[in-house]
């Protein structure tokens, strides 16, 4: 897991770098994680764009004379609907814009060890569940192998259920919502109607009735599944 640290401020720089390093040694996570950091946003939208991945961002909001972190933030999320943000700033009145970019947190300075060590507590556990497991299928006389961080929603159809991928076109099989429900997760996915499972790191925005995913996707929830949906999103997030 790639973690990223990014502010013009070389005091703030090496304190955000010292508790991310402190976390992880007390992780044993020191062949896990990496940690790299950037005091210019433009160095660092240069580095993504050539091939570094961001899984986990500290992302100052006021950076000088360049694009702003929340600019930056938006650049990302136009490719990247998965990476964990964390803004860092002086400034309380930011706090809004982090909405649309699915921040995780807003963490004002002086930053404390504790607010970086939830984050990471956080991020840790979503991306490492993202990463370890597929869903196997079978698909005429193939079998495929289907990671869930690649799954959006699964939505039925009669007897047959369309799961809806990150960038591609639905994988079509012939089974039912709960027979399908039973294989995944229940820590990453949620059934929030009698016809839709959802993967609860795309969510975007909720309502009683419905649920906004990556994409603009809009998925009803059923008046049963309201509690067991927020219940099952606040866990995800830890209470976030």
């Amino acid at each position: 897991m790639n973690v990223i640290i990014c502010d013009d401020e070389i005091v703030y720089l090496n304190t955000l770098k010292e508790a991310v390093t402190s976390w992880v040694i007390s992780h044993e996570l020191e062949n896990a994680i990496a940690v790299y950091c950037f005091s210019s946003s433009e160095d660092l939208i240069n580095a993504w764009k050539a091939g570094l991945a961001i899984n986990v961002l500290f992302l100052d909001i006021q950076l000088p004379g360049e694009m702003s972190g929340i600019e930056l933030a938006k650049v990302i999320r136009e490719k990247d609907d998965q990476a964990t943000i964390v803004f860092i700033t002086n400034y309380s009145e930011y706090a809004c814009d982090g909405y649309y970019v699915n921040a995780l947190r807003y963490i004002q300075k002086p930053v404390h060890n504790s607010n970086i060590y939830e984050c990471l507590d956080i991020a840790y556990r979503q991306w490492h569940l993202s990463q370890s497991e597929s869903l196997i299928l079978k698909l005429k006389k193939q079998t495929y192998v289907l990671p869930f961080r690649d799954i959006i929603y699964i939505e039925a159809f009669a007897h047959y259920l369309a799961i809806n991928r990150t960038s591609k076109i639905p994988l079509q099989i012939r089974s039912t919502i709960p027979a399908l429900y039973k294989e995944l997760p229940k820590a990453l996915f949620v059934q929030c109607h009698r016809g839709f499972i959802v993967n609860l790191s795309y969510i975007r925005f909720m309502t009683k009735n419905a649920i906004t995913l990556v994409g603009n996707h809009t998925i009803p929830i059923g008046s049963k599944y309201t509690d067991q949906v927020f219940s099952m999103f606040r866990q995800f997030y830890q209470e976030a």
